[in-house]
């Protein structure tokens, strides 16, 4: 069942493959889904980042809680069983003491409580969570001074993508951006100064080829790739059909409810 990461760039938003595409969102999907069949998965994850969901090791990780449970079950039986001497578990020649078997009794009643707990724990959450989502508030000027302090570090791959398109060498290209952005950043952390970056671009001849570019390659929308696009996707073939079930349910419920 686990999926694959696909070609989603560092952040997940495939920003840099929409430049390479020229802004094509077919051509970026059509090779995430190719990526994605070489690899040899039949699908990727439709929204992710440079690692994948955490929650896939959960996936991963409760089958063998579950094989751990029936090994404990298994254990307690014959642990009972040997205690009326019906059975008994093999002795080694060497061996010192009883097995690993755990002495407990059945767990109904710990089940009785945790269940039931867990269900009125998620119901809790998901209340907080509609609360929090339905009233949340937005500053569009906090947002917009963290961008243009963050901006020029994050432009750093636009910026690369735009110097290889003029030819230049993509890993010479890096090394001039590290040692700048190094710079920046520590005008910004040890003087407390505004983030130069850009500034040392400009200065910088090896970027020549670039300048006039700089403020199209700094232009805030081009960076959100086709984060949009992934979302309303996300929504439309994962979300929805998923949600339909309840929905379905909930109409179900209150026709009976009128007729009653």
């Amino acid at each position: 069942d686990i999926g694959f990461r696909g070609v989603k760039g560092t952040t997940g938003t495939q920003a840099s493959f929409l430049t390479l595409f020229e802004g094509d969102h077919a051509k970026v999907e059509a090779l995430d889904q190719r990526v994605t069949e070489l690899s040899g998965f039949k699908e990727y994850y439709p929204v992710t980042g440079q690692t994948y969901s955490r929650k896939i090791d959960v996936d991963i990780l409760l089958p063998m809680a579950s094989f751990g449970a029936t090994v404990h079950k298994i254990a307690t039986d014959i642990r009972l069983l040997a205690n009326l001497k019906e059975i008994e578990e093999p002795f080694e020649k060497d061996q010192i003491g009883s097995s690993a078997m755990e002495r407990t009794l059945d767990d109904s009643a710990n089940r009785r409580i945790c269940l039931p707990e867990a269900f009125l724990t998620m119901d809790i959450l998901l209340t907080l969570l509609q609360n929090i989502s339905e009233g949340l508030v937005v500053y569009p000027k906090v947002i917009e001074r963290r961008i243009s302090q963050e901006l020029p570090f994050m432009a750093t791959e636009n910026i690369i993508m735009a110097m290889v398109k003029k030819g230049g060498d993509r890993q010479e290209c890096h090394e001039h951006i590290r040692v700048l952005s190094h710079e920046a950043g520590a005008v910004v952390k040890q003087q407390g100064g505004e983030n130069d970056l850009i500034q040392r671009v400009r200065k910088n001849a090896y970027f020549k080829s670039i300048w006039d570019d700089l403020d199209s390659l700094m232009d805030p929308s081009t960076f959100i790739g086709r984060a949009p696009q992934q979302v309303d996707r996300f929504l439309k073939e994962y979300v929805q059909p998923a949600l339909k079930p309840f929905e379905e349910a909930l109409r179900q419920e209150s026709r009976a409810e009128l007729n009653v």
